[in-house]
């Protein structure tokens, strides 16, 4: 087994509103990347193998050689680049409740997504907003826009997380 699977490691770019930053963040003992954002606990994470750039830039390797100190309630979003297996022992099913995928907008910052939404079945979406105790919420199947530059491409990624706090606006396209 790999170290990176030992550690449950996801290469990963954490956007701010100036500067975006590129490294591993190690999810375990958390189950996902988005358990690990939401660990109120935690008031600042690190990016292992870190790298920090103005937004406007994309990124020139995958990987840096700093050790970067994120405060988590700065983040606006992070993207998982590269998802690493979770060690054998681990089990997400057990953890998963049925939720159904809804296409939705959603823009935040300087940034917005279409990609899906996930929510129970009988929720109401204010009602979820408003009752989530959740910082930072999942959006999967993405194309991510940085909207101060029109001309460059959308991202596709699998997964974005946002933090509640700094969305714009949200609506669904279903």
């Amino acid at each position: 087994m790999q170290q990176n699977e030992l550690r449950g490691t996801h290469l990963s770019d954490l956007y701010f509103e100036h500067v975006a930053a590129r490294g591993l963040i190690d999810v375990m003992p958390y189950r996902r990347f988005t358990d690990m954002l939401n660990q109120r606990d935690r008031s600042f994470f690190t990016l292992r193998e870190g790298t920090v750039q103005a937004v406007e830039q994309p990124f020139a390797s995958q990987k840096g050689q700093h050790t970067v100190i994120v405060p988590r309630l700065s983040v606006i979003c992070g993207l998982m680049v590269e998802e690493s297996k979770p060690p054998s022992s681990f089990s997400a099913a057990e953890y998963r409740v049925k939720k159904n995928p809804r296409p939705a907008f959603c823009s935040f910052g300087p940034y917005a997504i279409l990609g899906y939404f996930h929510m129970r079945a009988e929720q109401e979406v204010l009602d979820m907003f408003e009752l989530m105790q959740e910082d930072f919420i999942p959006f999967t199947n993405c194309n991510f826009y940085m909207l101060a530059q029109p001309n460059v491409q959308p991202r596709s990624v699998n997964l974005v997380v946002v933090n509640r706090s700094k969305i714009g606006t949200f609506y669904f396209m279903d």
